[in-house]
């Protein structure tokens, strides 16, 4: 059975993006053959704040139980 995993990345301000943390995320769900569920990507959002649209969506979705896990760049 395939574990199915869910992505997540956030940066702080407009003018950054995630491709950086992306990619690393996918490598690693790659080299251990797990399948991605959906990816969810905050930009331009403080990790101070704990109501960010994209990590709303992934607990909830984790709620319906989309995937198994779930892969954070912090």
């Amino acid at each position: 059975m395939t574990t199915r995993v869910a992505l997540y990345a956030r940066v702080s301000t407009n003018d950054q993006n995630c491709d950086l943390q992306l990619r690393e995320l996918r490598e690693y769900a790659a080299a251990r053959k797990w399948e991605i569920a959906g990816e969810y990507v905050d930009t331009g959002w403080s990790g101070s704040k704990a109501n960010r649209p994209e990590l709303t969506r992934l607990i909830a979705d984790a709620r319906k139980r989309c995937c198994k896990s779930m892969a954070l760049i912090v």
